[in-house]
This record gives C-alpha cells, sequence and structure tokens, in this order.
C-alpha cells in the first residue's frame, strides 16, 4: 500500500549493538513535516516517539526502551 512513500519508525541503539524499533508507520510525503521526542522515564527507561500530522489525524509511533 506505501511501496512509494516515506516510512517512519522509533528507534533505539544501546551497547553490544543491539538494536529495537517500534512499528512502522507510513504515507508521509517528501515536504511534509514529522515531529519526534525522547522522554527519560526513569533511570533506566527511555520513551522515543515519532509523529505526524496526516490531514487533520495524528499518527504516531512510539517505542518505550
Amino acid at each position: 500500500m506505501y511501496d512509494n512513500a516515506w516510512h517512519l519508525w522509533s528507534w533505539t541503539c544501546c551497547p553490544g549493538n543491539l538494536t529495537w524499533h517500534s512499528p512502522d508507520i507510513a504515507g508521509f510525503l517528501p515536504g511534509e513535516v514529522i515531529y519526534g521526542s525522547i522522554e527519560r522515564l526513569d533511570s533506566i527507561t527511555w520513551k522515543i516517539d515519532s509523529a505526524w500530522n496526516d490531514g487533520g489525524v495524528w499518527k504516531n509511533t512510539t517505542l518505550i526502551s
């Protein structure tokens, strides 16, 4: 469905070359604005959030690491 669209994930990488990512969201086009935030929830937990506004509907993908 989104073969020619950009895709967005929230990623994290840690020691030992281990990486994790959130579910994929897609459908935005070149020139659209995407938003992201990284929030420390406690001493070992982070929230990585990525989003964009798709015609008035916010779509986001979040990773808790």
